[in-house]
């Protein structure tokens, strides 16, 4: 697929990656543009632990033994290894053999941040539209700095502003508990506002992120910029990747969802930590230590994660603008921490959001009695106008004055006030010439 073999000469000729190719389709003798052509997936821990991120676009996991899929959950879950991945309608939307139906690939399932739908063989499991939608952002999709296609968010929402969009889209049943949710598919058609389908989605997974994508189609930023592509899926692969790229200490990472907030966010805090012997870390709780921009110190108790041994989470809200620093002293050590920074600043929501938000000004409209028009042929129309008359209450008031403004008085008080002002600058001019005289 086009996305595949853009981003394979991306990386190929990034002199500061590694890159290995798993082609599930390639014949042998077949050449790519990688350091290594891999004949088959990872079956050892020291394979597997070398890589930092997996991209899969449109895998057919079920060629996978249950023991590579195992090493490849506990790659992300414990090692914080990054997982982007790519819907497509080969092996995911095969009606009859594809491994989303697949009882074998529950450990797959679950790594995705979406959940499917169980469909009966024969179904239609892929959706394709005969013109370009734009994706439709959440806030949490637009604030993410890994998918900004440019330095600042302002010019990012420019710049998707300017591609034409996606046809397709894989369609599952919905978000999971705790994923978050970045853009949807915007036809209409499917779907309206937050029932719209999942686009983009990513989710913390133990000490490891994953990221799955709708279809294969950022390839299309192309036509836009060509810089555009090599931005998104640059930017993609550092983030997904920082559970190994940002490990502090052999003991454990420390995570956060992002590195800049918004005033009043909450910021999501996970960690992975082991003892001194590097097994998973057997505590009720750790203390995380947070110093606020002013200088106080707040602590936040992040509560082990009952699903996996050595995984602990918490939450907290920013409530002052500045720069935050989390440490977290790991238990059992010789005062060592971990230790991660983010910076908070004020939301300037007109210059963000430059458009009307009719959903808002409605609520905002019913909750005073009022009425809301979304436009001025909206308010005056032959059905609405006699209606929006009765709205405007008269709210004129007769105020009577006993005694009208003197103006008489007025002038003789300007004029007295005038003759003080200029008094007191000769008064000032005279004291300076008679100090720089003497």
């Amino acid at each position: 697929m086009r996305e595949y073999q853009f981003l394979r000469g991306l990386l190929h000729r990034d002199e500061s990656v590694v890159l290995d190719v798993l082609l599930q389709s390639g014949r042998p003798g077949i050449s790519q543009e990688a350091n290594q052509l891999l004949d088959d997936f990872p079956v050892t821990r020291e394979e597997m632990y070398q890589y930092d991120c997996v991209i899969a676009f449109d895998p057919d996991w079920q060629e996978f033994s249950d023991e590579q899929i195992a090493l490849l959950e506990s790659w992300v879950a414990e090692q914080g290894g990054g997982l982007i991945v790519v819907a497509g309608a080969v092996n995911m939307g095969n009606p009859v053999r594809g491994w989303v139906q697949d009882e074998r690939m529950g450990k797959i399932r679950s790594l995705y941040p979406v959940t499917f739908e169980r469909r009966f063989a024969g179904t239609l499991d892929s959706y394709a539209s005969t013109d370009p939608w734009p994706l439709d952002f959440t806030r949490e999709g637009i604030e993410a700095e890994f998918f900004w296609l440019a330095d600042d968010m302002a010019a990012s929402q420019q710049a998707w502003g300017d591609f034409s969009g996606v046809y397709s889209y894989y369609p599952v049943a919905g978000p999971k508990p705790g994923a978050t949710v970045l853009a949807r598919f915007s036809d209409p058609r499917v779907g309206s506002d937050e029932n719209r389908p999942v686009y983009a989605a990513i989710q913390f997974y133990g000490s490891g992120r994953v990221l799955y994508l709708g279809s294969a189609e950022l390839w299309r930023l192309r036509m836009a910029d060509e810089a555009h592509f090599e931005t998104i899926y640059t930017k993609m692969t550092r983030h997904v990747s920082q559970g190994r790229l940002l490990r502090g200490s052999s003991r454990g990472a420390l995570l956060v969802d992002r590195d800049r907030y918004m005033l009043g966010s909450t910021v999501e805090i996970r960690v992975q930590l082991t003892d001194a012997r590097l097994d998973p870390l057997a505590a009720e709780s750790v203390a995380l230590q947070v110093v606020e921009p002013s200088g106080s110190v707040r602590t936040v108790a992040l509560l082990a994660d009952p699903a996996r041994l050595g995984m602990f989470a918490g939450r907290f809200t920013v409530l002052e603008e500045g720069a935050y620093r989390l440490e977290l002293p790991i238990p059992d050590s010789d005062e060592e921490r971990l230790t991660r920074r983010i910076q908070v600043r004020m939301p300037d929501l007109e210059r963000e959001h430059p458009r009307r938000n009719d959903e808002l000004l409605a609520k905002l409209a019913r909750a005073t009695d009022g009425r809301y028009y979304a436009g001025i042929e909206a308010a005056f129309s032959d059905d609405t106008c006699e209606e929006l008359i009765e709205q405007l209450k008269d709210r004129t008031k007769t105020i009577i004055l006993t005694a009208g403004p003197s103006r008489a008085w007025q002038e003789n008080w300007l004029r007295w006030f005038m003759y003080i002002t200029c008094g007191l600058l000769f008064v000032e001019w005279l004291i300076r010439r008679l100090v720089k005289l003497a």
